[in-house]
C-alpha cells in the first residue's frame, strides 16, 4: 500500500514536472509571439508616421509641375515651334519659368519641347536634348517610354553646379492627347536629405528611397545615392496601401510603394522589442513556483479578455464619432470635444474654423450624387491634410464642417493658406472646381466670449464669406 502510494506520488511528481515544463515552454512561446507582434505594431506605427510626412514632401512639387503643364503661355511657346522659332521665344519662356519659380519657391523650373528637344530653364535654352548619345538626357526617353503622366528621377542639375536634385517630370499634352513635351521642378537633394536625417534621429530608424530596381535615390549617406542597391526581390509582394514587414537579426525592415515618388520607401527600425528566451527559461527543478505560474497565466488570460473587450468598445466608440463617408469626426465627436474644452476651460488655446461647401446642390442636381460625394470627400481630404497637424476636423452636416485647431494665430494662418492652396488645385473625376466658404475665429482674441458666442461669430464670418463668393461669381445662391 505504501509502495503504491509512493508510486502514485512519484507518478504525480513526474506529471507535475512534465506539466510545469510544458507550461513554462508554452508561456515562453506565448510571450515571444506577443512580443514579436507588439514589436511589429510599434514599428508599423513609426513607419506610417514617417511615410505620411515623406509623401507630403512630394505633394507640392507634383502639384506645381501639373500647374506648369497646364500653363497657356508655356504651351504656346512650344506647340508647333521649330528650332529657329524656339530661339525666338526663349526670352519669353525664361521669364515665365522664372516667374513660376519665384511664385512657388523653386529655383529649378524646366520645360522640354518634344519637337525641338529644347531644354528651357531660368538660364534660357540650357541645351538641346540628345537622348541617344548623352547620358544626362536619357531621363526624357525613359519618361516617354513609361507611358505615365509624370515620373520622378534623380539627376545632377547642370544649371546649378551639378548638384543632385530630385526631378518631377510632368507631361504636357495637347487637346488631341499627343505629347508636346515635359515640364517640372527640381527639388534640391540636400533639402530632402536634411528632412530624412531629422526623421532618422527622431525615431532611431534608417530611411531609404529607392526605385523599382532597388537603386538608392535618396539617402542620408549621399555616397550611396545612384550607386547603392537594396534587395528588390520582394517588391512584387507589396500592396499599395500597407507596409511589407520583414524581421531580421539587424532589426525589422518595412517597405511601402509611394505613388507620388513612383518608388519605394524602405525603413529599418533599429530598436524593435527583442526577447532573450534564455533569460526567461528557469530550471524545471523549481517546481515550487507552479502556483505562481498558474496565477500568472490566469492573470494573462483575464487581462487579454479585458483588453479584447476594451478594444472592441474603443472600436465601437470610435465608429460612433466618425463620419462614414469622409472618415472625419462627426457631429457627435465635435460635441464631445466641445464638452472637454468647456470642462478644461482652455478655449483660448484654440482657433475655430466653420466651413461650408459651395455648389453642392448644383452638383447633386445637375451631375448626380456621386459628384456631390466627390465634392464632400475632396474637401474633407484637403481639410485633413491642412489641419490634422494642429487639431481635428469634423463633418457636422451635409456640407458643413468645423475645424478645432490648437496653436498660435500664425500656425493657424499657415494651415488655412495650405487649405486654400489644396482647394484651389483640386481636380476630381467628375468635378473640376472646389470652393469652401469659411469663418475663422482666434479664441484668444475674444476672451470675453463663451463657446456658443465663438461659434456664432465663426458662423457669421463664414456666411459673410459665402455672400462674397456669390457676389464675386455671380451665381444664384438659391440654386446652389
Amino acid at each position: 500500500m505504501i509502495n503504491d502510494s509512493r508510486f502514485d506520488a512519484a507518478i504525480m511528481f513526474i506529471i507535475m514536472l512534465l506539466s510545469m515544463s510544458v507550461s513554462i515552454m508554452t508561456c515562453v512561446n506565448v510571450i515571444h509571439q506577443v512580443t514579436k507582434e507588439n514589436s511589429e505594431i510599434q514599428s508599423r506605427t513609426i513607419a506610417q508616421m514617417v511615410s505620411a510626412k515623406i509623401e507630403n514632401e512630394f505633394i507640392k512639387p507634383i502639384t506645381v509641375s501639373q500647374t506648369i503643364s497646364s500653363d497657356i503661355d508655356i504651351r504656346t511657346y512650344i506647340e508647333g515651334k521649330t528650332r529657329e522659332e524656339a530661339e525666338s521665344v526663349k526670352d519669353d519662356m525664361t521669364n515665365r519659368l522664372v516667374s513660376i519659380g519665384n511664385e512657388f519657391g523653386y529655383k529649378m523650373v524646366f520645360v522640354v519641347s518634344d519637337k525641338t528637344r529644347a531644354y528651357y530653364t531660368y538660364n534660357g535654352i540650357s541645351r538641346y536634348l540628345d537622348v541617344e548619345n548623352d547620358s544626362h538626357d536619357i531621363w526624357y526617353k525613359d519618361y516617354l517610354d513609361s507611358g505615365k503622366r509624370y515620373t520622378v528621377n534623380v539627376d545632377t542639375d547642370e544649371d546649378n553646379n551639378g548638384s543632385l536634385s530630385v526631378f518631377i517630370n510632368y507631361g504636357i499634352i495637347d487637346t488631341n492627347g499627343d505629347i508636346l513635351g515635359a515640364c517640372g521642378v527640381g527639388v534640391d537633394m540636400n533639402d530632402l536629405v536634411d528632412k530624412l536625417a531629422r526623421f532618422e534621429e527622431e525615431y532611431n530608424i534608417k530611411i531609404y528611397l529607392v526605385n523599382h530596381d532597388g537603386l538608392i535615390q535618396v539617402d542620408t549617406d549621399v555616397s550611396s545615392i545612384e550607386t547603392g542597391y537594396l534587395d528588390n526581390s520582394y517588391f512584387g509582394n507589396i500592396s499599395d496601401d500597407d507596409f511589407y514587414y520583414q524581421l531580421s537579426e539587424n532589426g525589422c525592415y518595412m517597405t511601402k510603394y509611394l505613388e507620388g515618388f513612383d518608388g519605394y520607401l524602405v525603413i529599418r527600425d533599429n530598436n524593435p522589442v527583442k526577447l532573450d528566451v534564455n533569460k526567461i527559461i528557469l530550471p524545471i527543478v523549481l517546481i515550487f513556483i507552479a502556483g505562481v505560474l498558474i496565477m500568472a497565466i490566469s492573470f494573462v488570460i483575464i487581462s487579454m479578455r479585458e483588453k479584447k473587450a476594451k478594444d472592441a468598445y474603443n472600436r465601437r466608440y470610435e465608429a460612433s464619432i466618425k463620419d462614414e463617408l469622409t472618415g472625419l469626426y462627426n457631429r457627435r465627436g465635435f460635441e464631445v470635444d466641445c464638452e472637454i474644452i468647456k470642462k478644461n476651460n482652455n478655449l483660448i488655446e484654440y482657433v475655430l474654423i466653420m466651413m461650408d461647401l459651395n455648389g453642392l446642390k448644383v452638383a447633386n442636381d445637375n451631375i448626380g450624387h456621386e459628384a456631390g460625394d466627390e465634392l464632400i470627400i475632396g474637401a474633407s481630404k484637403c481639410m485633413d491634410n491642412a489641419f490634422s497637424g494642429l487639431g481635428r476636423t469634423y463633418r457636422i452636416g451635409g456640407d458643413e464642417f468645423v475645424a478645432l485647431l490648437r496653436g498660435t494665430r500664425e500656425e493657424a494662418q499657415d494651415a488655412v493658406k495650405t487649405f486654400d492652396y489644396l482647394i484651389e488645385n483640386f481636380q476630381g473625376n467628375l468635378i473640376s472646381e472646389l470652393s469652401v466658404s469659411k469663418g475663422v475665429v482666434v479664441c484668444s482674441e475674444h476672451i470675453e466670449l463663451n463657446f456658443e458666442e465663438i461659434k456664432a461669430m465663426a458662423d457669421k464670418l463664414m456666411y459673410a464669406d459665402k455672400d462674397e463668393y456669390y457676389r464675386r461669381t455671380g451665381k444664384d445662391r438659391r440654386r446652389v
